[in-house]
């Protein structure tokens, strides 16, 4: 009897102690849950936000966009395309080979710049960092080694521009509205915010 009294206890006190984990598993689970939903949640912190929105503007302190293609641009964008990228980016924007694996070096191949890349998944204004100032100031990270030197010194800002227009010009429809979605995170305006905002169809 009392083996069994003692058998009794230990399994009570295994199956509270699991139900406490679980308990406590799932409360946290549900407050990181509430955490990323709380300005969907809370429409006082809704509307605070729609008013108040988050530019990020880069390492430099300014916000680059860029402007409407022309026939012009793009030209200009092609060319200098050549001149300075190809030789890395390859002719027809295909990178090089196996451009996600690091080499002997612990570095990166170039990667492509047309649909099968990522260059659309970045906003205008990293993309321009990026080719103006090296990787490692874009990304904010001194550590970054890569092979992309900075341009600064050898192409004015609407040249940068121009071959970032090029690129663009070649991405088909979905890589273009991407992109265009990058944009409107750095600028603040989610989709939740213009829900909020947007009172042309009331």
């Amino acid at each position: 009897m009392r083996l069994a009294g003692s058998f009794s206890l230990a399994t009570t006190k295994i199956v509270t102690s699991a139900i406490v984990i679980v308990a406590f598993g799932l409360l946290l689970s549900f407050s990181t849950w509430i955490a990323a939903k709380e300005p969907l949640m809370n429409p006082e912190l809704m509307e605070k936000l729609a008013g108040e929105p988050v530019v990020n503007v880069g390492s430099d302190g300014l916000l680059v966009q860029l402007p409407e293609d022309t026939p012009e641009l793009i030209s200009t964008g092609v060319a200098l395309y050549g001149k300075y990228c190809s030789v890395c980016h390859g002719s027809n924007l295909q990178g090089q080979t196996n451009w996600q694996i690091a080499d002997e070096f612990g570095l990166l191949p170039a990667p492509p710049h047309d649909a099968t890349g990522h260059t659309w998944h970045h906003a205008d204004d990293q993309l321009f960092e990026i080719v103006k100032y090296g990787p490692a100031v874009a990304m904010r990270d001194p550590d970054y080694r890569s092979r992309m030197p900075a341009f600064e010194s050898l192409l004015a800002d609407d040249e940068i521009l121009s071959i970032l227009l090029y690129l663009r010009s070649t991405w088909p429809k979905i890589q273009r509205q991407w992109q265009k979605g990058a944009n409107e995170a750095q600028t603040g305006n989610q989709w939740w915010r213009k829900e909020t905002t947007d009172t042309s169809e009331h």
